[in-house]
């Protein structure tokens, strides 16, 4: 089910995964050091790999980082902000992560059951082959361009459709009835123009 309010009546332009951003980190420079994701954090060129993080409970800031293979599953994180961070097959599930700042971040081939995620802004934010089932998301700003991208069999990443709604200037998830090309197959989009821009949508799984 999709709640969102009613879409503006100027399209945005259309995006697709070409046009994101990735995260800029080097891995020869990424230190394997002791991080639980628990507390106050402000850490960067982070590799956190096959850590057991479930239940884990923090806020703050990780940047230039590569989270791969760890358990971050019914985590609580209220506020967080990552900015060129990559997590890779990930468990999130029934996880909750809110008043959370994206830029340039990516999210693939994760578990993502059960995820309550609130996004305050993305800017430059690659969703791609995860599993959202029963998950809620809630977008509240995007700058750039958000763009979840489903898998290709019948199970896809986001069970339904997603839509961002916003305001009078804001942007929305491309669609040809509001005069746009559609966006690349099996993608949702999210795009602002150049100026940043508001939004407002939730998607529920």
């Amino acid at each position: 089910m999709i709640r969102a309010p009613r879409s503006p009546s100027r399209p945005c332009a259309t995006s697709s995964i070409r046009d994101v951003r990735r995260p800029s980190f080097d891995l020869d420079d990424l230190v394997a050091a002791e991080f639980a994701f628990r507390g106050e954090f402000d850490e960067e060129e982070l590799l956190v790999e096959s850590g057991e993080f479930s239940g884990a409970g923090g806020r703050g800031t990780l940047a230039r980082s590569l989270v791969r293979s760890a358990d971050l599953s019914e985590s609580r994180m209220s506020p967080l902000e990552l900015a060129d961070v990559r997590f890779e097959d990930v468990d999130l599930s029934n996880a909750s992560w809110q008043a959370v700042k994206l830029r340039q971040a990516e999210i693939v081939r994760s578990r993502a059951i059960g995820f309550r995620l609130s996004i305050a802004s993305a800017d430059d934010v690659r969703v791609d082959g995860c599993r959202w089932d029963y998950a809620a998301i809630h977008v509240e700003g995007v700058k750039g361009a958000l763009v979840f991208t489903t898998e290709s069999d019948s199970r896809r990443s986001m069970p339904g459709p997603y839509r961002a709604a916003c305001g009078r200037r804001g942007g929305t998830r491309s669609h040809p009835a509001a005069g746009n090309a559609p966006p690349a197959p099996g993608e949702d989009v999210v795009r602002s123009g150049r100026e940043p821009r508001r939004g407002r949508g939730e998607w529920l799984g």
